[in-house]
């Protein structure tokens, strides 16, 4: 059987066709809400969601976009008319979300977590007004928090862990009144915690670990009468732990390990009954161990090591029968020779019942006395260029009140320092801080100089006041050099009809002394100095140019251009300018006397040149054969001016336009009677 490759072309446009028009048969038609059951706009905000996060790849798309009641399609919950849920759960969701979601006002439930979402949450999101629980956690979300999202007063969990999110916690989050779960951590955000979560009277879980926040906690985290959980862990925090905080008779964990926290741990934390793991380890905490922790009936988990506490382990602990962590290791605690903390015979026997994998009273270390560590203090360069360097500042132990360091250079003409007075606070002191070198330009040079940094310290706290630490020394590293610029050397042009030229003389750096320039001529009869003989530089004037002019001499005969030089020579009782020599100055003095052998006017064409009686003209060009040394004039005349007449009758020369060649016309002129042709 043959087949026509026409018809088989054909067969398959009409099985296209067929597939298309089936494809749009199958398609939602979201203006028809009688059959999807939904509001057009709600329709449209599914299926932006589809196409905007690479629908036709996801793990679970089960009747998405097809016609019918949306109902049927995969993740999303339909009362009422209205979507109410949407639960997309680790579905490999790619791409970002639409502000069209905004669109989905009944919705309650909004799961979208453990994807691979990016780019920012729609602040539009905030017109979901009957959103219970947002839960975003587990993708690649960046941007901030939008601050819309307080107005989802019927929110109860909020869930945007795991992400790449920024900036600050916003603080209109605190009108969520029936907010009961808050997770924010292993994110990017930084700022403070805002006093208005404080508000939050029903939150019974806040996490914000595993970020950049940084600041005070608020006194208002203990207005969180409902709080289970309280953790912010692995952040910038700084200052004392709120004692509100024992207020929070509801809590069970409290978790502020790894931040920059100082101060005592509060006494109140031992009325928290309920409270069963404290974490407070890697912190800068000081003082002694509070004995009304030995009141943490429930604790089983106490995590207070890497902090700088004092004294000794309360006895009272020995109540805590159900603690199964115990690490109080790497703190100042009273140690025995090999650096564990004492215990006393009622603690030994407690102590014993904890398993040995999950306690540690290990590498106690005595008090650190008041120091100021400067770091380095040697090695430090700066550059005339502007090249900087730095040290650091730190105190080693905590103040008592704040310390004010001024800080000094030895010679502000070869480094300065910025900033010149450092503070450091009992919040903040064992923040480093850094100061910086910047090297002086003098325009002298004078080598690399040597210079020092010292330090003046004042504070109320006697063990600081007056403390002296260690000098920090520096290098300026000199980037002048000595020399004497002339210019141009070369090129120069004066001539014997007095022509000038000029040039220029600069000093390279700055002098210690009077520096004197003397000038003289090779040849006086070609060329001389019209000011004076000397230039003399100052260190005030070194780096403002002097001009030079020299005048050509006319030396009455026929020589040619000469060439002859300006000798440069420099004097000075500054070391670094004895012995320079300046580059000399080429000039050239244009002869203005014509050479006779070369003398001569060339006319062309001198012959064949026709006019008539009509007027008809011809033309022929003049030019010299060489320069002259003042003017030519060449005058020119007909022979028989009834014939032809000339223009112009006067051709002149200069010595700059010797050789542009001049035009000169011929024209016929009509003599009425019949004498044939006529040479004149």
């Amino acid at each position: 059987m043959k087949i026509k490759l026409k018809n088989i072309g054909l067969w398959l446009v009409l099985i296209f066709l067929l597939k298309v028009n089936h494809l749009l048969a199958d398609a939602v038609d979201c203006s028809a809400t009688a059959t999807t059951g939904i509001p057009e706009s709600e329709c449209f905000a599914l299926v932006d969601l589809y196409n905007a996060t690479g629908g036709d790849n996801w793990n679970n798309s089960t009747n998405w976009k097809t016609a019918g009641v949306i109902d049927s399609w995969y993740g999303v919950t339909v009362a009422n008319g209205n979507v109410v849920r949407l639960y997309l759960h680790d579905n490999n969701l790619v791409g970002s979300l639409p502000s069209t979601l905004g669109n989905l006002t009944k919705l309650s439930w909004l799961f979208l977590d453990i994807n691979q979402l990016t780019g920012s949450i729609p602040s539009a999101l905030g017109n979901l007004h009957e959103l219970t629980y947002l839960v975003l956690g587990a993708n690649q979300l960046s941007g901030s928090i939008p601050s819309q999202l307080g107005n989802l007063g019927n929110l109860a969990i909020l869930a945007l862990k795991d992400n790449l999110l920024s900036g600050s916690i916003p603080p209109e989050l605190g009108r969520l009144a029936k907010l009961e779960d808050l997770d924010f951590s292993s994110n990017k955000l930084s700022g403070s915690i805002p006093q208005e979560l404080g508000a939050l009277s029903v939150l019974e879980r806040m996490i914000v670990a595993r970020n950049k926040l940084s600041g005070q906690l608020p006194d208002a985290l203990g207005d969180l009468a409902a709080l289970r959980v309280l953790d912010l862990h692995s952040n910038q925090l700084t200052g004392f732990i709120p004692k509100t905080l024992g207020k929070l008779k509801n809590v069970e964990s409290l978790e502020f390990g790894s931040n920059k926290l100082t101060g005592p741990i509060p006494a109140e934390l031992g009325v928290l009954g309920k409270l069963w793991n404290l974490d407070l380890y890697n912190n800068y905490l000081t003082g002694e161990i509070p004995p009304e922790l030995g009141n943490l009936i429930s604790l089983t988990d106490m995590q207070i090591y890497g902090n700088r506490l004092i004294g000794a382990v309360p006895d009272a602990l020995a109540g805590l029968t159900g603690l199964q962590v115990f690490q109080v290791d790497h703190n100042q605690l009273d140690a025995d020779a090999s650096g564990d903390a004492l215990l006393s015979p009622v603690l030994q026997a407690w102590y014993a019942g904890i398993d040995p994998a999950t306690k540690d009273i290990s590498h106690q270390h005595p008090p650190a006395v008041p120091w100021i560590t400067v770091e380095p203090t040697t090695g430090l360069i700066t550059k005339e260029s502007g090249e900087q360097s730095s040290f650091g500042l730190v105190l080693e132990t905590l103040p008592t009140a704040d310390v004010h360091i001024q800080v000094t250079s030895s010679d502000p003409g070869e480094g300065t320092v910025s900033p010149v007075t450092v503070t450091f606070t009992p919040v903040d002191w064992f923040d480093k801080q850094t100061v910086t070198l910047n090297g002086v330009n003098d325009d002298m040079v004078d080598g690399n100089q040597e210079y020092t940094i010292s330090f003046s310290v004042t504070s109320d706290d006697t063990q600081y006041d007056g403390f002296q630490p260690d000098t920090v020394s520096a290098v300026n590293i000199d980037d002048d050099q000595e020399g004497i610029t002339v210019y141009p050397t070369s090129g120069l042009m004066t001539s014997e009809a007095g022509g000038e030229d000029t040039f220029q003389v600069v000093l390279n750096s700055q002098p210690a002394a009077e520096v004197t320039i003397s000038l003289s001529s090779s040849d006086t009869s070609e060329g001389l100095l019209v000011n004076s003989n000397n230039l003399v530089f100052t260190p005030d004037n070194w780096n403002i140019s002097q001009t030079v002019t020299v005048e050509g001499v006319d030396d009455g005969g026929f020589d040619g251009d000469v060439v002859y030089t300006i000798v440069v020579d420099a004097v000075s009782s500054d070391p670094s300018y004895q012995g320079i020599d300046p580059d000399d100055v080429e000039v050239t003095n244009i002869d203005d006397e014509s050479d006779p052998a070369l003398a001569g006017v060339t006319v062309d064409p001198t012959s064949g040149l026709r006019t008539d009686e009509k007027g008809a003209i011809a033309t022929f060009t003049v030019v010299l054969d060489s320069q002259p040394g003042s003017d030519v004039v060449l005058r020119l005349a007909s022979s028989d001016p009834g014939e032809g007449s000339v223009s112009p009758t006067t051709l002149t020369f200069k010595p700059g336009n010797w050789d542009a060649a001049q035009t000169v016309t011929v024209t016929g002129v009509d003599d009425v009677d019949e004498d044939g042709d006529q040479a004149y």
